[in-house]
């Protein structure tokens, strides 16, 4: 592996270089994916099963290795590290995902939409687990607002106090400075567990000022009841055929 990276050290001479080793929505993929029946972990190379922190660990030495001579190399997650097998319903317990990104040596994570779904208080629990176990990368959580004065964030802000969340990270590594931090997309904060709903485009507000009609956004986590809550019931006499077609569904009831 050293010599592939010896072409790449001759262009690179006397120019600063690094590496990033990327990972995200591992979705609590602890072991490998595969049928059990084909899984042969004494010996190398003849089954079907891929992934699973052991084969990212194995990758993560080798691409050290192949990038040797050429400056310093990140490992950063990209969140969604839980949710998704049988493994996390045990996370807010062991805080398992997080330990083992440690293990590879992950400098930062985010949080993605998933790693709420076991609500706020989940997260903070789960990152809680992995800090009592000594073993926990650092969390980012860039534009993620905490500080509201509600008992299920209570976890999460003392976590932030503790310097276990943050807001950015600065490294210096192979004198190269480097400045991280973690977001949290639009869409994502929209299809989280427990997030506000979204307001209705104005064109279905207008009509429903009218008729009793809603909208639940496709994939929307919260609950069609806190969507009815937003419902207009000004009136409920049947509409024009010809609008029926440029409406969202009407409220059940």
């Amino acid at each position: 592996m050293t010599a592939m990276s010896e072409p790449l050290v001759a262009q690179t001479k006397g120019k600063k270089t690094f590496t990033i080793l990327h990972t995200n929505d591992l979705h609590s993929n602890l072991i490998g994916m595969a049928p059990a029946s084909d899984f042969t972990p004494v010996t190398l190379n003849d089954d079907n099963t891929r992934g699973g922190f052991a084969r990212l660990a194995t990758k993560i030495a080798e691409r050290k290795v192949a990038t040797a001579g050429l400056g310093p190399v990140l490992i950063l997650d990209a969140g969604d590290f839980s949710m998704g097998t049988a493994f996390a319903a045990a996370t807010r317990e062991t805080g398992a995902e997080l330990r083992l990104l440690a293990m590879l040596g992950c400098d930062a994570t985010t949080l993605g939409n998933h790693d709420f779904t076991l609500g706020p208080d989940g997260t903070a629990a789960a990152i809680g687990a992995a800090v009592e176990a000594g073993q926990v990368p650092v969390v980012l959580a860039t534009n993620t607002d905490f500080s509201a004065p509600a008992p299920t964030l209570t976890g999460l802000q003392r976590l932030g106090a503790q310097g276990r969340i943050r807001s950015y990270l600065v490294i210096e590594r192979g004198g190269i400075r480097f400045g991280i931090f973690g977001v949290l997309g639009r869409e994502a904060a929209i299809y989280s567990v427990n997030a506000a709903p979204p307001p209705l485009p104005i064109r279905w507000r207008r009509l429903a000022r009218r008729w009793r009609c809603c909208a639940i956004p496709k994939k929307s986590m919260w609950s069609s009841r806190s969507a009815m809550a937003g419902c207009a019931r000004t009136r409920t006499e049947p509409l024009p055929k010809e609008r029926m077609s440029s409406l969202p569904p009407k409220c059940p009831g």
